[in-house]
């Protein structure tokens, strides 16, 4: 199987700078999060993110925040 970065529906791994992914798993009542940059597609807040590694989820939530990183040339890069 192959790993899935969805974002609103659609495939966004090719534009996932994978070394920047973050998850934090807290095994309380505390909300997982997770952080990361993408580069040429900017996501919108509210946005639904499902995370997959081998058929497996390994997260889910709701983009809260985007924010331009750096712009380069024709190239923008977001934090989310």
């Amino acid at each position: 199987m192959s790993e899935q970065f969805l974002i609103a529906g659609e495939n966004q791994i090719s534009n996932i700078l994978l070394e920047g992914i973050t998850i934090e798993q807290v095994l309380t009542s505390v909300v997982d999060t997770c952080s990361f940059s993408i580069k040429s597609v900017q996501p919108s807040e509210g946005d639904e993110i499902i995370i997959e590694l081998s058929g497996v989820r390994v997260f889910a939530g709701i983009i809260d925040s985007v924010k331009l990183a750096r712009s380069t040339g024709g190239l923008n890069i977001w934090d989310v």
